[in-house]
């Protein structure tokens, strides 16, 4: 919270300095180099608080989106009891400097937590969840997002962490680089990882457009099926004797 402003002038510095709450924590960056280690448990519970302040930021009106959300500029306390400890999103510096003037555009964001829609000038609420979810991504595999391996422009980090199936499957959800592949909202986020169960994005497998995704190539196997079933459906007729009730 800012609670001041003054000005400093010194035969060698003139500036203008903000007075804001000192919090005693630190960043997760920080826990992090530290060596602290973060289980599934303490991931759920960081995401759900941070999910909580985001809720808040996306409904103000016009939306606060965050634009910047990385581990350090996420505090934690130290742990108290079976408590996990104090969080706080910090730094909301970028929030009013995303503009676009004539063609000139700023970009704000941190390379590895931004997607591409922010990086295209458009963030959206559901910006922040790509960013939260890069961020935890990093505090579980201690590798920063931007060396990850990718394919089809997705954290691939399955194979560096010990994770439940629908944990895995939540974070890929916030962090899907198409829009219409990820959470929606923040709400709808809390929603999913409080309740377990995480929807995922139609997936093609009839290599069909529409409502499908064209760009999962369809495998072998599924086509050969597909043919299979076809044309074996007359052949089960008459192995099952179906044929005799029809002429009769």
């Amino acid at each position: 919270r800012y609670l001041d402003f003054f000005e400093v002038e010194t035969p060698t510095l003139r500036g203008f300095a903000l007075v804001q709450t000192y919090i005693e924590a630190k960043s997760l960056a920080a826990w992090l180099a530290a060596g602290r280690v973060f289980s599934e448990a303490d991931l759920e519970s960081l995401a759900d608080r941070l999910l909580d302040i985001l809720v808040y930021l996306h409904a103000r009106q016009p939306p606060v989106i965050h634009r910047d959300i990385k581990p350090t500029n996420i505090l934690l306390g130290d742990r108290s009891g079976h408590d996990l400890g104090n969080v706080y999103l910090i730094d909301f510096g970028a929030v009013q400097d995303c503009v676009a003037i004539a063609t000139t555009l700023t970009i704000v964001g941190t390379y590895g937590y931004t997607p591409l829609e922010q990086f295209g000038g458009k963030p959206v609420p559901a910006s922040d969840l790509y960013a939260l979810g890069a961020s935890l991504i990093h505090l579980l595999t201690g590798i920063t997002p931007a060396d990850l391996p990718q394919r089809n422009l997705q954290f691939q980090f399955a194979e560096l962490v010990n994770l439940s199936p629908n944990m895995i499957s939540w974070l890929h959800q916030m962090t899907a680089p198409a829009l219409e592949n990820r959470f929606s909202s923040a709400r709808i986020a809390l929603q999913a990882l409080e309740s377990e169960i995480v929807l995922q994005p139609i997936v093609n497998n009839s290599g069909q457009g529409g409502l499908f995704n064209t760009a999962i190539p369809v495998p072998a196997e599924i086509k050969a099926w597909n043919w299979g079933a076809f044309l074996l459906a007359p052949f089960w007729l008459i192995s099952n004797r179906v044929w005799i009730g029809l002429l009769a």
